[in-house]
């Protein structure tokens, strides 16, 4: 490829993607395992990712053999089992109190969207009946 090509490839490359995806990793891993693999870069290119994304992934690969991520990665929850029970036993038992109410009452340290977020997880939606005419 050109310069002025691969100039403009990169132009294009500045979304924010977070993770590859499993059929990403399989078209890194097919295209490296042609009789003429395609380099690092030729690749990163086509993705639309960055080159040291793909090298990093390789060598994980080479590293561990496996193509998922490990399991217990990722951020950790700031509230136990026990206090999800009971913000959702809250909610179960007057289920028009607000979230507000709740995290005062349970003396949580946490924001609103964090509690909202766990009814969410529970399955515990809260709607009310319409009145139709």
């Amino acid at each position: 490829m050109n310069k002025k090509k691969l100039k403009l490839e990169k132009k294009k490359r500045k979304s924010k993607i977070k993770q590859m995806s499993l059929i990403e990793k399989g078209k890194i891993l097919a295209w490296r395992q042609l009789k003429k693999p395609l380099t690092h870069k030729e690749i990163a290119l086509r993705l639309k990712r960055s080159r040291g994304t793909i090298s990093y992934f390789l060598s994980k690969v080479k590293k561990t053999g496996q193509l998922k991520r490990k399991v217990g990665t990722g951020r950790k929850t700031k509230t136990t089992k026990k206090k999800d029970c009971q913000i959702v036993n809250e909610f179960k038992k007057n289920p028009f109190i607000t979230v507000k109410k709740v995290k005062n009452k349970l003396n949580l340290n946490l924001g609103e969207s964090t509690i909202r977020r766990r009814l969410r997880q529970a399955r515990f939606f809260n709607y009310k009946k319409r009145n139709r005419l």
